[in-house]
């Protein structure tokens, strides 16, 4: 609608209001909401090219830690989501970050944080944490090795933590399509 009401003009508009310091573009600022009204699959080219019309000699891969979880998601370029989460990841120490990572590289990493994880809240942060990084890569193989995994490694935990994973798993894990063949509980 409020592309439709600018008509033309909207990229004027997105232009006139984005951040002019590098620094300012990780902040929720009112350029970002605007960026909602686009269209979805054209957001992250109207945001590079418009990064790209202020900060003219800068590259966009190259400040990627100015940029927040919204915006590097409007990204299609699973590396460099990548590249980004490594950064995030290495500069601000959040588990969170490992979701964006291959699977391959994040999965064992989760693994051993949580094999060193006494509380079983923290375990359970990082074993949902497992099942985001399925769902952000879309990597329905992973998943069901994760699901195995949990069968299999936490089968003893606290009723809550197995409760909590499948709340979150049904929550964020489209079902249709995925299930092949069954699980099996590990005894």
């Amino acid at each position: 609608m409020v592309v439709r009401k600018l008509h033309g003009n909207f990229k004027d508009v997105y232009l006139n209001l984005f951040p002019r310091k590098i620094e300012d573009i990780d902040i929720n600022n009112f350029c970002n909401k605007l960026l909602l009204f686009y269209p979805k699959r054209r957001q992250w080219d109207l945001f590079a090219q418009t990064f790209s019309k202020v900060f003219g000699n800068q590259n966009i891969t190259d400040n990627l830690n100015h940029l927040n979880h919204y915006l590097i998601n409007l990204c299609p370029d699973s590396k460099v989501k990548q590249k980004w989460a490594e950064i995030k990841y290495n500069t601000e120490n959040d588990d969170n970050f490992l979701k964006y990572f291959e699977p391959s590289k994040s999965i064992p990493l989760i693994k051993d944080k949580i094999n060193v994880t006494s509380k079983c809240y923290g375990r359970l942060d990082l074993i949902k944490l497992m099942l985001d990084t399925c769902a952000q890569n879309k990597d329905m193989d992973t998943l069901q090795k994760v699901l195995e995994y949990f069968c299999f490694r936490h089968r003893n935990e606290e009723s809550f933590v197995r409760e909590s994973f499948f709340k979150s798993y049904s929550a964020s894990i489209p079902i249709r399509g995925f299930i092949r063949e069954p699980l099996e509980m590990h005894k």
